[in-house]
């Protein structure tokens, strides 16, 4: 590892006076890489190894023996900073997945294949194709950086081709419905792009080695470790979206900040504004995947209102022991679980047998029947403590389209069609409600 390190050092100083068309070798690199990571084609080359070797062998004998190299001039302490964000970067994006993953419970045993002749696929496969796409950004960030105009501009081009790389497009074309559809966008397409935008910046600052042991750090943990996260779309689009975004822009400043000679009063820390950003955004997910002891939920139908419509977030204070039950009073709402559907009603009586044991009969403010069985201790979640309006109406297109719950009333009908329907008076009033961070399909009405 230590001569590869020197190896890609020593080349970062060489710089050839005189080489011309370095656009062109940068637009040829790319257009390669664009081919050869492509998801359709890219399936289709992994599946033969030798076919794979031979495809990516060239093309790194091509750029780093043929080519002119061409690298940006940059100050080797800097450099050496930002190698140390690389692989600091990745371990805290691989902690926080796997922290909230423990914490929800969500681990689940990795797809691939760990025997030893796995193993050495996943690292060649992987590894060299990694290498080959973050050493086509760094030459073309190099080449870019020689040009007086246009510069920003064409790094974005680079950066959204390289992350494009990662979709595909196809699939994302067949997606029927809306809901998979912003799924998908939110869980992998925004992400691709947000860690394009971080390598980006990586491979900028710190160059090919910087991108290159981010990318491959994650994507090799991935492959070779034998547990998972196995976390909701949301929560994956969040840690994905988020992180990258603010990393990115923390090393942005750092660097910037070094090369003007801005930095001496943090240049041994972060600074405070990103910490206060970090923290605020660590508490805001944390408290949105239910790790406080008040948590939101979305309502997504209309069995309580006029108090609480849908699109509207309910604030639930999550029961720890059964003698907070005791609190509870005739009027209350609470949430609770029946058969895995999330419901948000009132509490209309409060029954004890003679052993002491508490139920709990409720019902939709909007619906003309009680719930015809009754709420038992386990099942409640805890009571609502604040409704805050409309601040989860995007919920709703998520939602749109889906069947009810069976036993749901419908809303807006007239009275004389909700006194006529036995069936409505016989069933149960659901409430479809998702988990603002879990992402699932969670009825509450």
């Amino acid at each position: 590892m230590e001569k590869i390190l020197s190896y890609i050092r020593e080349r970062e100083r060489r710089r050839i006076p005189g080489a011309e068309n370095y656009m062109l070798y940068a637009l040829f690199l790319l257009l390669t890489e664009l081919l050869l990571d492509n998801p359709l084609w890219r399936d289709r080359v992994s599946g033969d190894i030798i076919l794979f070797l031979i495809l990516y062998g060239t093309m790194i004998f091509l750029l780093f023996a043929v080519f002119p190299p061409v690298f940006a001039v940059r100050r080797r302490g800097l450099q050496d900073r930002v190698r140390i964000y690389a692989f600091t970067g990745a371990a805290i994006f691989l902690a926080i997945r796997f922290l909230l993953s423990i914490f929800l419970r969500r681990l689940a045993e990795s797809p691939y294949d760990h025997s030893p002749s796995g193993i050495l696929q996943n690292v060649l496969l992987v590894g060299l194709r990694l290498f080959f796409r973050e050493a086509v950004r760094a030459y073309a960030l190099a080449v870019i950086l020689r040009r007086p105009k246009h510069r920003k501009a064409l790094i974005f081009l680079l950066t959204f081709l390289l992350a494009a790389t990662e979709i595909n497009v196809l699939k994302f074309l067949k997606l029927p419905e809306q809901k998979e559809i912003f799924i998908e966008i939110t869980e992998h397409v925004l992400p691709s792009f947000a860690q394009g935008f971080l390598l980006t910046i990586l491979s900028l600052y710190g160059g090919l080695s910087a991108s290159l042991f981010y990318a491959a750090s994650i994507a090799l943990f991935q492959r070779l470790f034998p547990v998972l996260p196995g976390l909701p779309w949301l929560a994956e689009s969040a840690i994905g979206l988020c992180f990258p975004v603010f990393y990115a822009f923390y090393i942005k400043e750092e660097q910037e900040g070094e090369e003007y000679g801005r930095m001496a009063a943090r240049r041994n820390g972060f600074s405070p504004s990103y910490i206060i950003s970090l923290v605020l955004l660590t508490a805001f997910y944390w408290f949105s995947v239910g790790v406080f002891p008040i948590y939101p939920s979305t309502i997504l139908t209309g069995s309580m209102e006029p108090g609480i419509k849908p699109g509207d977030i309910v604030l639930i204070r999550r029961f720890y022991s059964e003698a907070e039950l005791d609190q509870l009073q005739e009027g209350d709402i609470i949430n609770f679980r029946r058969e895995g559907i999330v419901i948000t009603h009132r509490i209309l009586r409060i029954q004890k047998d003679a052993a002491g044991n508490l139920s709990f009969i409720t019902k939709g403010d909007n619906n003309v029947s009680e719930d015809q069985e009754a709420v038992l201790p386990n099942d409640i979640n805890g009571p609502v403590v604040k409704v805050l309006p409309k601040l989860g109406s995007y919920q709703l297109l998520l939602h749109s389209g889906e069947n009810r719950a069976e036993g749901v009333v419908e809303t807006g009908r007239s009275e004389e069609e909700k006194r006529g329907s036995k069936e409505a008076e016989e069933t149960d009033s659901k409430q479809s409600e998702g988990r603002i961070a879990g992402g699932e399909n969670r009825g509450d009405e």
